[in-house]
Formats: C-alpha cells, sequence, structure tokens
C-alpha cells in the first residue's frame, strides 16, 4: 500500500482541489445536541445527525483506548462545540486573515477551544486519477477527528506525553473508520509520506536524507530543518506499531508510566520497558512500503451505547451568520475586527430577541468589545430563570471583570469585588473549568500582595487542566511571587518544543534573566514581550 502525501492540517487547512467561493448563506442553521456535543451547522439536517453520531461514536472509541494509556480520571467536561459549515470560506467570517479556501479545524486561544468543519473538504476523499483515496475514509470528518483527538487524548494524562506519541496519535486514530458497529483504526492518511516542495512536486520523504535516526525522535532531541517534513510519517510509524498490537499497546503503557516519572532517560525508558529498539521503526517503515500497512477491525458490541439521542432546533432565519459571528467572538480577534463583529450581532440581536444564541453572543460581544452594562440584564434574566446557567454565571463575572480592567477608575475596585464573586460561583457550578479559573486569578490582580496563595493556586490549576496553554500567565505570577526557580522550570520545559527562532529568542533571554535573578521588573518585561510575540501567532 503506498503512502501519499501529508497534508499540513496542524496550522491551517488547504484545500487542494479547485473550488468556487460561494456566498454565505444566512438561513438554515440548525443546532444538533447529543450527550457529549453541540454543533451548529447549515448544513442538512440528515448529514449533520450522522456527523454528531460519528464524532460520539469516536469519543468513545478513543476513551477505550486512552483510559488504558492514561493515568488521570477524566473529569467532568462541559459539551464540545463544533460549527459544521456548507462552504470553507465562512471560515473567513471567523478567522478574516485567513487565505481563501483555506480553514483551521481547531483554534484555541486564551477563550477556550474551538472546533470548525465543512463538507466542501471532501473533495479531498478523491483521487486525481478518480475514485476514493482510501474505501470508507471521510477526510472531512477525519480532519475534525485528528483535533478532537489532540484535546480528547490530554484529558487523559496528568502529565504531558511524548510528543512523537501526541503527534503520532492524532494522525493515526483521524483515519478512524465508522460503519455501525465496525471500527476500522490504523489506515494511513493518504498523502503522509509525501511533501509539497518548491513548485508544488511531490517529494517522498521517506528517503533521501529526510528521515531522522527514530532513536533520536524517542530521546526527544532536536530534529534538523531539513529533516521536519518527515517528523510526522515517523511519529505515525512508531506509533501505529505500538498502537497496532494488544502486547505493544501494554508495553507501551508500561513505558509511559516510567516516562511520567521522568526516573530514566525517555530512550532508556523505551527500551528497558517495551524490549524494542528503535532500528525497529526503519524496517517497519519498509515493510509498510512495500508489503501493505496493516490495519485493525473492531466489532465492538458496545459501541451500540454511542447510538444516543440527537435533539435537533432549527434555528431563527438569522440576517446575518450569527453562530460563526459567535464563533469568531470566543477566537480572541483583535479589538477592530471585535468592533465588526460586535456592529453585525448589533444588527441582527433585535432581530432574534427569543433566540439564547443570539442574545448570548450579543452579550459577549458587548462584553469583551462595547459597553458590558448592556449584557447585564441579557444575562440577570437568564440567571434569573436558571440559577445554575453555568455559561451566564461565568459571562457575568467576565463582565465584572472587564469593567474591573478596562472600566471608570472609581468604579474598579468594587468591579474587582463583584468578579471574585460571580466567577466564584461559576466555580462552584463547574470546578474543572480552566477559563474560570484563569479569570478568578485575574480578578485578584488589585489585592495587596497579588499573587496570594489563592490567585495563583487558580492559575496553576487552570495551567494544569489545559496542559500549559495559559504558561504565560502562570510564569508571570510565579515571578510575581519571587519564584524564580518555578518559573524557570516550566520555561525550561517548554524551549525544547520551540522551533520559530524568534520566539526561542525570547524564552532563552527570559530563562537567562531569572537564572541571573534579574529585578522583577527586568524579568516581567520580557514576559511582556513574549506574550506580544504570541498574541501575534495566534493561527500557528
Amino acid at each position: 500500500m503506498r503512502l501519499l502525501q501529508r497534508m499540513a492540517i496542524s496550522v491551517v487547512m488547504t484545500l487542494v482541489t479547485l473550488l468556487v467561493a460561494v456566498p454565505t448563506q444566512a438561513a438554515g442553521w440548525l443546532r444538533v445536541e447529543s450527550p457529549n456535543f453541540i454543533v451548529y451547522s447549515d448544513v442538512t439536517e440528515a448529514q449533520t445527525r450522522e456527523y454528531i453520531q460519528k464524532l460520539e461514536s469516536f469519543q468513545y472509541i478513543s476513551d477505550l483506548f486512552y483510559i488504558d494509556l492514561g493515568d488521570a480520571p477524566l473529569p467532568q467536561q462541559d459539551k464540545t462545540v463544533f460549527y459544521l459549515m456548507r462552504y470553507v470560506n465562512d471560515y473567513r467570517i471567523v478567522r478574516p486573515d485567513t487565505k481563501p479556501n483555506s480553514f483551521n479545524p481547531y483554534y484555541v486561544c486564551e477563550e477556550g477551544d474551538q472546533f470548525f468543519s465543512t463538507k466542501e473538504v471532501n473533495t479531498n476523499n478523491e483521487s486525481a486519477m478518480g475514485g476514493e483515496l482510501i474505501q470508507g475514509l471521510d477526510l472531512d470528518l477525519g480532519y475534525m477527528l485528528f483535533s478532537l483527538n489532540r484535546t480528547r487524548l490530554l484529558q487523559h494524562f496528568s502529565y504531558r506525553p511524548p510528543a512523537w506519541l501526541a503527534n503520532g496519535l492524532n494522525w493515526y486514530m483521524m483515519t478512524t473508520i465508522i460503519d455501525e458497529n465496525r471500527v476500522i483504526i490504523g489506515r494511513p492518511e493518504p498523502r503522509i509520506a509525501y511533501a509539497y516542495t518548491y513548485g508544488e512536486r511531490e517529494t517522498d520523504i521517506t528517503g533521501g536524507g529526510y528521515l531522522s535516526d527514530f532513536a533520536d525522535i524517542i530521546a526527544e532531541k532536536p530534529v534538523a530543518e531539513r529533516k521536519e517534513k518527515a517528523l510526522t510519517l515517523q511519529n505515525w510509524v512508531i506509533t501505529h506499531y505500538m498502537m497496532s498490537d494488544k502486547d505493544r499497546r501494554a508495553k507501551l503503557k508500561a513505558f509511559l508510566d516510567v516516562y511520567a516519572t521522568k526516573s530514566k532517560p525517555p530512550l532508556e525508558a523505551f527500551i528497558s520497558t517495551t524490549g524494542i529498539t528503535p532500528e525497529t521503526f526503519s524496517t517497519v517503515l519498509k515493510d509498510y512500503k512495500t508489503k501493505g500497512i496493516p490495519a485493525t477491525a473492531y466489532t465492538l458490541p458496545s459501541l451500540e451505547q454511542t447510538k444516543v439521542a440527537i435533539t435537533v432546533t432549527k434555528l431563527p432565519d438569522y440576517k446575518e451568520p450569527l453562530p460563526l459571528l459567535n464563533a469568531a467572538t470566543l477566537t480572541c480577534p483583535d479589538a477592530e475586527y471585535g468592533a465588526k463583529l460586535l456592529k453585525r450581532i448589533r444588527k441582527q440581536a433585535p432581530l432574534s430577541p427569543n433566540d439564547d444564541l443570539t442574545q448570548m453572543a450579543h452579550a459577549r460581544a458587548e462584553i469583551l468589545f462595547g459597553a458590558p452594562s448592556v449584557a447585564l440584564p441579557i444575562l440577570t434574566a437568564r440567571l434569573a430563570a436558571d440559577p445554575k446557567n453555568f455559561e451566564a454565571q461565568y459571562w457575568l463575572g467576565r463582565l465584572y471583570l472587564q469593567l474591573a480592567q478596562n472600566g471608570p477608575q472609581p468604579d474598579k475596585a468594587k468591579a474587582y469585588v463583584n468578579a471574585r464573586r460571580e466567577l466564584g460561583k461559576a466555580y462552584q457550578l463547574n470546578d474543572n473549568s480552566a477559563l474560570v479559573l484563569y479569570n478568578y486569578a485575574q480578578a485578584n490582580e488589585n489585592k495587596p500582595g497579588f499573587p496570594d496563595d489563592n490567585a495563583l493556586n487558580a492559575a496553576k490549576m487552570a495551567y494544569e487542566l489545559t496542559h500549559g496553554r495559559y504558561n504565560t500567565y502562570y510564569i508571570r505570577l510565579l515571578i510575581l511571587r519571587g519564584d524564580y526557580t518555578a518559573a524557570s522550570a516550566l520555561i525550561a520545559d517548554l524551549i525544547p518544543r520551540i522551533k520559530d527562532p524568534e520566539c526561542l529568542k525570547l524564552l532563552t533571554s527570559l530563562r537567562d534573566s531569572i537564572t541571573a535573578k534579574q529585578p522583577v521588573e527586568t524579568v516581567i518585561k520580557q514576559v511582556d514581550a513574549y506574550e506580544v510575540w504570541e498574541d501575534t501567532h495566534k493561527e500557528s
């Protein structure tokens, strides 16, 4: 079986077929809900039902693997929200700086995770020679499974798994084929072993000096720039081989248990627990190229448990593409685009006064980009109707935090008190929300001696729940607290994963300043500089 070319899904996916730009359809949106997901969709009801059912099936299947591999009990989670678009160019409503015919299936910033999919991507399922690349493989769903797996995987681990495994599992699981209660796992992503080079020519990355030593990958050594093109392929080969056999999965678990303790270097831990040498994977890659790639078929009677109740609600005939405008407010847009979003949402708000999505989108947009006080009656009305409405409670806390940080000076102290009170109530409704914890820490910023133990612990919990999403803020608070040792350890853990030269320079300089015990004010300025870099590189 031939391995084909890899798509760059980890950043922004660009369609490789010619697509015709079609104007956004303002009407026809659905809200489809299942036990674990909410999908806002402007494709047909039948397509959306099939889509959400496969998401439920995939989560059920992936959890079977990760419960065995991981070490952390799954916390109670809010339902994951997806946006299923009819046309790929509609994504530019969410991120206007995205190139035409491109979209990011997974976008994350301080406001949380955002998931996007489009039915137009299924054109990538077809070979240039005609016919499907792999029978039964649905790549438009596959891109979404990649993104869902990335977040779901981390929820099963109390530590960060090896980079090669996390990346390899994303590519291994994204090609899951779900057909009733029969599941096939292990097909390659159809383009994984080829890369585009200058002039859009295909280059076989299974040879010609592109491959790194598998031992270096497992040892977590830096990879030469020329060899980065093949890194995903090699990560996938290791992962595929370890996952496609029950005994090898048990050995992988044994390795992970030792890896988590950091009691041995990664390569030594791998060899001693699995009995597998890195040279094995070079042979595996050759066998995959010449003899074919094994895929594992599972018949899971208990998969029937995922035949879940699905609720479909037809949303109003919006004059504006409200679901996508709502999503855009949660992608941390700059002030200029935020103002444009607010203007469009304000136009829609009076046209659908009884639509919860419209009113909550309006409240969020006012809090983030407009007049927060306008959101107050929207949120208080919802809490009066349902005191356990977590979304309304959380955004009420955000409203007061926004007033505290950006409102009139005489009212700031009271706004901080209100923010702590309302975010505290939100925490009582959902004590696993990293967003609540992150913002609660900020709500303590006006207290003398900030950060106190309470604020620092909230920032730490937000950092741990997201496996490092809020690392910059946590590092900032550690430095303000004078805990240079803990801050330096976080930066040292981050540096090996950084490839961008500018970012690496900023972090190395920050680490050196901490090591030299520079004054807090000096070090915080360097944290500010790194934060600016992060803000300008959100899409990557």
